[in-house]
């Protein structure tokens, strides 16, 4: 699987989260004090946007029922509340070359 363009690196601060087009599809990318990691940009549960969120202690939080995904693993570490919908996110490859992040999808 190839890897796409993203975004030049540092456009999202480190602790932030955005959602980008990779080869038209939406993919949430979090900066992790300058390390990228690319999840899927719903929410499982009820398909909330996840990308724009912050991210704190490496998990975003969803805003409509507090699901928290930890943004490395898509690892879910919070089930939704208040019926414990408990669904991981997909995750991406990323790196980081000559000043772009990019993804693979």
């Amino acid at each position: 699987m190839p890897f796409y363009d993203a975004m030049p690196e540092g456009w999202i601060e480190p602790g932030n989260s955005a959602t980008i087009s990779v080869d038209g599809m939406p993919v949430a990318i979090a900066n992790i004090d300058g390390a990228y990691y690319a999840f899927q940009s719903l929410c499982p549960h009820q398909g909330t946007k996840l990308g724009g969120r912050p991210v704190v202690d490496g998990q975003i939080e969803c805003s409509q029922h507090s699901s928290r995904y930890d943004v490395a693993t898509g690892l879910c570490v919070q089930p939704s509340f208040p019926d414990g919908f408990n669904q991981n996110l997909m995750t991406f490859p990323t790196r980081v070359i000559d000043g772009v992040v990019q993804v693979q999808i």
